[in-house]
């Protein structure tokens, strides 16, 4: 298979599988390869299905859903990969991050206005019932102060929960958290709670 046409720019970030770039000249996009340091032809062919499985997957989401859906599958760089809407704003959280930095947004989270909860809390019922499953890792949901909470990364269909537990995930050590914190993050619950956010079970 040829490789896909768009040119990388600047790495965005990386996970244990992957990596996501910029594409230069398409801002609204990014691509994600597949794969960890070395291309794995043998594996190759697998991952190329899944990704073309999980965008057939995503075109069945209804259009309202904030989600950052794959549109293009395909080889980079000797490896699998898609290419995909960039997600607005910032990652919730990153693992590891500075206690000031995580303390300061989650004051900006806790102030998101109850419509952003709202429809985060029906987005990821609307995905669940779609059959897909979330990774309910922070760093797979993105928030925008104006546009709200977006999903990336979305997996075959898993154990579903309760959406607290992405914004309650344990990025910094307990022992940091302050008065504000504990405050910011009980506000953050009773607006998902308000929003209908539940254990879910299908």
């Amino acid at each position: 298979m040829a490789d896909l046409p768009h040119q990388l720019g600047g790495l965005l970030g990386y996970g244990r599988d992957s990596h996501t770039y910029d594409i230069i000249g398409q801002p609204d996009l990014v691509l994600q390869t597949i794969g960890s340091v070395h291309p794995n032809p043998s594996h190759a062919d697998i991952d190329l299905q899944e990704a073309s499985r999980m965008m057939r997957a995503h075109q069945r989401v209804p259009k309202g859903v904030s989600l950052a859906r794959i549109v293009e599958v395909g080889m980079k760089q000797g490896f699998p990969a898609t290419v995909m809407h960039r997600a607005p704003g910032a990652k919730l959280f990153s693992r590891g991050i500075d206690y000031q930095v995580w303390s300061s947004r989650l004051e900006e989270v806790a102030a998101a206005e109850q419509r952003h909860y709202d429809k985060a809390v029906e987005d990821h019922l609307t995905i669940l019932r779609a059959g897909l499953g979330i990774d309910y890792n922070p760093t797979n949901i993105f928030y925008d102060k104006e546009r709200g909470f977006t999903f990336i990364d979305l997996k075959s269909a898993n154990a579903p929960r309760a959406l607290l537990t992405m914004f309650h995930y344990p990025v910094v050590s307990s022992h940091l958290l302050q008065e504000h914190d504990h405050r910011n993050r009980k506000s953050i619950a009773q607006k998902l709670q308000t929003a209908g956010d539940v254990p879910y079970s299908f």
